[in-house]
């Protein structure tokens, strides 16, 4: 999904479209993975830093403020659907809470959290998944996750 020479204010642009996220986390992926698990929240987010480190930003968050660390973000409620947690997010919001479709830039840096105490930040125990590439697939699939 390349979207080329797009005429804005008189430049010429590129953009890429922002990718639909599949989330998957069995319980042998960790052990916040489970049914009851489905009340809590994943927060995403995506940079266009390519030196971004998840762990790191992430454990620094100030409750309610992970949307100012990233380009595009959002939160996900969970499902269970018998063998896993998962969650699929479609849409991605900027700062100020606009939704976003597009980047300007296509290298990325994902951040996924299991935010497993409702803090909005990662702390000791809570898994979370980093990734990275170019923007442009259909979808990205998340299914390795660490504990912090």
């Amino acid at each position: 999904f390349l979207l080329t020479s797009c005429q804005m204010g008189g430049q010429v642009s590129s953009s890429r479209f922002l990718p639909e996220i599949k989330i998957e986390c069995r319980p042998s992926d960790s052990s916040s993975c489970l049914s009851t698990s489905v009340s809590k929240y994943m927060i995403l987010g995506l940079s266009t830093n390519s030196g971004f480190d998840c762990a790191t930003q992430m454990s620094s968050f100030n409750t309610s403020q992970f949307r100012y660390y990233f380009d595009a973000h959002n939160q996900a409620s969970l499902n269970w659907d018998g063998a896993k947690v998962n969650a699929n997010i479609y849409k991605w919001f900027d700062q100020d809470q606009f939704q976003l479709f597009t980047l300007d830039q296509d290298n990325y840096v994902l951040c996924v959290l299991f935010d497993i105490n409702g803090n909005e930040k990662l702390d000791s125990g809570e898994p979370y998944a980093q990734s990275s590439g170019s923007l442009g697939q259909d979808y990205i699939l998340i299914d390795t996750w660490t504990e912090y």
